[in-house]
């Protein structure tokens, strides 16, 4: 009788078989159904590792049932998520937003979706890749020369590509927004447990009016006016002494006050004092001489520059709330 080839490894091999086959179907110039095909495979290849997973790890779990059927998927992946934890908080999130879509697929028909999902797929594979290489010891990198890839008559999708007048969501259909809000909602839920990371390759979204935006690549402000050139306003920034660091131009001195360090520490306090449960303690004064300390929050602004001794004002970037934030419950209003 011929011996079954062992469980674990079978999976393994067929999880890389549909990868592959996921990989080389969307770098195909001319494929007609591209991300469809795509999706069903990447979230097939996550099933067939999850079962891997669950097969070497957790052999009390029943992964083959009675009628000769196998766990469903996302049983699957709530087993492996709730042994793995927090390690699995943003694969999670990130493939049930691709498992949406594929249960979905027939409401997305002549949407502007590609961009999104390729997106989507392009993380899960990153992701997916790690899953393999930390708990099988596959490199998959090793084993091919897929960097160079793709390569078409269009450019590669960059985050500047959605810097335009109109809303990405304009004249979408409402399953379209639906979708697209999840996204956003699986971020903000992931930001709540401190992972910074996006669901999204490459860069993140914000859809239509976000306040949350810690996850975002590039925060922009842009002005429609006709008349005005567009300008984009860098919220998130880190001072560097890095000579290969990205050189943002400030006119003079006074600029960097009006628009980066714009925040009094007497403005600092009644803010603390009107948004959130605080109280100007020692306590606070000690989290807050913290921030001092940090040149990405504060910086003083001195009375004659030549002659620092006679010292000057200090002032804050709007950055600091966010910061007092991890300290402090904002008030219910």
């Amino acid at each position: 009788m011929k011996r079954k080839p062992p469980v674990v490894k079978s999976l393994l091999k067929n999880t890389e078989a549909s990868l592959f086959a996921a990989i080389e179907i969307h770098n195909k110039p001319i494929f007609a159904y591209r991300y469809e095909v795509c999706t069903i495979l990447i979230i097939n290849a996550w099933e067939l590792s999850f079962k891997a997973y669950i097969y070497k790890y957790l052999p009390k779990v029943k992964l083959f049932l009675k009628d000769g059927t196998s766990k469903p998927f996302l049983e699957c992946l709530e087993c492996v998520a709730s042994n793995l934890k927090k390690d699995l908080f943003l694969a999670s999130e990130s493939i049930k937003s691709l498992y949406e879509f594929r249960n979905d697929i027939i409401h997305f028909y002549g949407e502007k979706m590609d961009s999104i999902i390729f997106s989507l797929l392009q993380k899960n594979i990153l992701i997916l890749s790690g899953f393999l290489k930390k708990h099988f010891l596959i490199d998959l990198a090793n084993k091919t020369d897929l960097i160079l890839l793709p390569m078409g008559f269009k450019k590669i999708i960059s985050p500047l590509d959605f810097l335009s007048n109109d809303s990405y969501v304009k004249g979408s259909s409402s399953e379209v927004k639906a979708f697209l809000n999840r996204l956003v909602e699986r971020v903000n839920k992931l930001e709540k447990k401190g992972i910074k990371d996006s669901i999204l390759v490459t860069y993140s979204m914000a859809v239509e009016n976000i306040s949350r935006i810690n996850n975002a690549d590039i925060i922009a402000a842009i002005d429609n006016q006709s008349n005005r050139k567009n300008k984009i306003q860098i919220n998130k920034f880190q001072i560097s002494t890095d000579p290969m660091a990205q050189k943002i131009k400030i006119d003079d001195e006074d600029e960097i006050f009006r628009k980066i360090f714009t925040e009094s520490r007497s403005a600092v306090n009644q803010y603390m004092k009107s948004n959130f449960i605080c109280i100007i303690n020692k306590q606070y004064n000690y989290i807050k001489k913290n921030f001092e300390n940090d040149p990405n929050l504060f910086k003083i602004r001195f009375t004659y520059p030549n002659q620092l001794e006679k010292g000057g004002t200090g002032f804050f970037s709007k950055q600091v709330y966010r910061e007092f934030e991890k300290n402090y419950k904002k008030k219910i209003i």
